[in-house]
């Protein structure tokens, strides 16, 4: 065999209907652990069902009617086929149910119960109920429509300045300037106007915060930021530390526009819980614990809202908020920047982790370097967490 030519040795996974293939021992066990056709995982896809048989008609033959009892009137009209009995109607189903599926997730051997009271309803934009496979309405737009720009060539000039060659504000003020100087130019050459005549034609941007403040007033995309400044505001000692007189920069995104922009997402339609549930295993009754919404904490939660008849039908929308304790450096003074975290707690975990959107940064928490707050007692510096923001 030529040099740098051999045949991988692939590991294939035991259970079947899977075709998966590993390139090692460890990780055939890695993906044993979590195969959809493992029967082990309680999450597991059910194997595929087998395709029923071919339907056969049976050999046509004359239909046998019995003769009428005497002296009772006949069946049916003349002329019509007898009705034809059929299979009795389902129950209405109850609030337990085998599931096969929850919320895009195959499973196979539990039961989920939803809340029925904070059923989270699906309804339109007044609160009213529609039926539960409506789709919302499509958006109106308008193909001659490019506000907050005057024509779509001053569209694309804002992006090819802005983001395909990224021209710094300098370089875009000098274009803008040579711009208008060419049109004036051309104006009195051409027409024999004056330079000066207030008709001429101006150029698309008249300098660089023009193109700047035209494409942050844009309506459509990602949520804007916005930001405020916080200061120690309590009793300043002799020598204080240069924290205690400095100005902080908080920055943040209106929450709320946040969770609305997930729970709006298309994309997590089918994984996200619209009402608390609970899972339980088919075989033995054990809770199975998978999401915020399978939790006891959650359940309860809508208990207390239903105490309010008008909350009926509506979706209970918790709010998960975390930080970590990587710092986000800024290149002048001592700030540094906590990232603060938030998710909609009716998404499902498994798209959390997956980095899809579900968590979004909403602000970042201006914290300084320094360590040292004073012992007012003693009008000294003492080594101590700063927590005034």
């Amino acid at each position: 065999m030529p040099i740098g030519d051999h045949e991988p040795r692939v590991w294939p996974c035991p259970f079947p209907h899977c075709s998966k293939g590993c390139k090692t021992s460890g990780g055939l066990t890695q993906h044993k652990a979590v195969c959809k056709f493992n029967p082990e995982n309680q999450f597991a896809f059910a194997p595929p069902a087998p395709s029923p048989p071919p339907f056969q008609s049976p050999p046509h033959s004359p239909p046998h009617h019995p003769p009428p009892l005497h002296g009772s009137p006949p069946s049916t009209p003349p002329g019509q086929q007898p009705a034809v009995e059929g299979p009795p109607s389902p129950p209405r189903a109850s609030p337990t149910r085998r599931c096969d599926m929850i919320s895009g997730l195959q499973t196979s051997g539990v039961t989920v119960r939803n809340h029925p009271l904070l059923s989270g309803d699906c309804c339109d934009e007044d609160g009213y109920t529609v039926p539960p496979q409506s789709k919302p309405p499509a958006p109106f737009e308008d193909p001659e429509d490019f506000f907050p720009f005057t024509c779509i060539e001053e569209m694309l000039l804002a992006d090819f300045l802005y983001k395909k060659v990224q021209m710094s504000a300098g370089d875009v003020n000098y274009l803008m300037t040579l711009w208008d100087a060419y049109q004036k130019q051309q104006l009195s050459t051409i027409e024999g106007l004056d330079s000066d005549n207030s008709s001429a034609p101006r150029p698309p941007f008249a300098d660089s915060r023009s193109l700047f403040d035209t494409i942050d007033s844009i309506p459509f995309g990602d949520i804007p930021w916005e930001g405020f400044k916080v200061k120690y505001d309590g009793e300043i000692p002799n020598n204080a530390p240069s924290w205690m007189t400095a100005e902080y920069d908080v920055w943040y995104r209106n929450p709320l526009d946040v969770m609305e922009a997930q729970l709006g997402n298309p994309e997590f339609a089918q994984y996200i819980d619209y009402a608390p549930k609970e899972v339980k295993d088919v075989k033995n009754g054990r809770r199975q614990y998978m999401d915020l919404m399978s939790g006891e904490w959650a359940w309860e939660q809508a208990n207390e809202l239903a105490n309010d008849s008008t909350l009926h039908g509506a979706m209970f929308a918790p709010v998960i908020l975390g930080s970590d304790k990587t710092t986000v450096s800024v290149a002048t003074g001592q700030n540094e920047y906590y990232p603060l975290y938030a998710s909609l707690g009716n998404v499902q975990n498994r798209l959390r982790r997956a980095h899809k959107g579900a968590l979004t940064v909403i602000g970042f928490l201006a914290i300084p370097k320094s360590m040292m707050l004073p012992d007012f007692q003693s009008e000294t510096v003492t080594d101590y967490p700063p927590a005034f923001v």
